[in-house]
């Protein structure tokens, strides 16, 4: 029956990836596993035909490029017409000088936050 099931690290070399991305892909329901531990403890054990699907389900082919006209460099083409665009520009000095003006003028500190007590200095003692 052992012969069945592959453990964790001959599975994860069968696929070659690290036992810890094994475990990720088991922990996230991709690949099916068999639960041999006792207790609270897990230990994974798997079958060579659910290693065999998952295999299967993440083998593709890549498409091949288009043939590009003469010339062409591959970078996108720019569009043709006019764009506007609908922005403000914000002079953040000037509003920040403003904010400091208002706080002048009604009393509060410019700086905004509560005040530090002063430190108090210990007298030093001779050694």
């Amino acid at each position: 029956m052992n012969a069945l099931l592959l453990s964790a690290d001959a599975a994860a070399e069968l696929l070659g990836v690290s036992e810890r991305q094994l475990r990720d892909l088991i922990r996230d329901g991709i690949i099916p596993h068999v639960n041999v531990g006792r207790g609270e403890r897990t230990c994974y054990r798997l079958r060579p035909a659910d290693l065999e699907a998952f295999i299967s389900q993440r083998t593709s082919t890549t498409c091949k490029k288009s043939k590009k006209s003469k010339g062409s460099t591959g970078a996108p083409k720019r569009a043709n017409g006019s764009t506007t665009f609908n922005f403000e520009v914000i002079d953040f000095v000037a509003l920040r000088e403003q904010q400091l003006a208002e706080r002048q003028k009604n009393g509060s500190r410019p700086t905004g936050g509560k005040k530090r007590p002063k430190s108090r200095k210990v007298p030093a003692t001779p050694p």
